[in-house]
């Protein structure tokens, strides 16, 4: 009796531990995720020098290739790169704000504020919580830029 009573809690403990170590795999993927898309839609607004169309794009396939989608609603004047995928379909959005701040003797330059989020999401309940990932761009010169000018 003494060693069934024994076995059951060590049991309990081991289903303990792989739950405390999935979610912690689960939020190190999540953060990754967010952390590579911000430094890579800092490098695509340093390269197109601003945020134009050739940036975008390169942003939304970035999105894609490391299986980022959240959703998000920005503010303060950030918006979030989209694209329109269909007649019909309306628009994908990615889960990323952007802001372009002016800057300079005559506000000719732009440098760039970029959140992407960690999501903690649970199956029954939802999202939790987003905790926002940010960087900023150097500050670019002359910048091609639709949405700023």
């Amino acid at each position: 009796m003494r060693e069934a009573i024994g076995s059951q809690f060590i049991l309990r403990l081991m289903i303990i531990f792989i739950f405390f170590f999935s979610a912690f795999l689960a939020i190190t993927i999540s953060y990754s995720q967010a952390f590579r898309l911000k430094n890579q839609i800092i490098n695509d607004l340093e390269q197109y020098e601003g945020y134009n169309d050739e940036s975008i794009e390169h942003m939304l396939e970035a999105a894609d290739d490391y299986g980022y989608n959240r959703e998000k609603n920005c503010v303060n004047g950030a918006i979030t790169p989209t694209v329109k995928t269909g007649a019909n379909e309306g628009e994908r959005v990615v889960g990323v704000c952007i802001k372009g701040l002016k800057t300079g003797h005559n506000n000719e330059s732009l440098y760039y504020q970029v959140e992407t989020y960690v999501n903690f999401d649970l199956p029954l309940i939802g999202t939790l919580l987003a905790v926002p990932v940010k960087g900023e761009t150097k500050i670019i010169t002359n910048p091609v830029d639709i949405e700023w000018g």
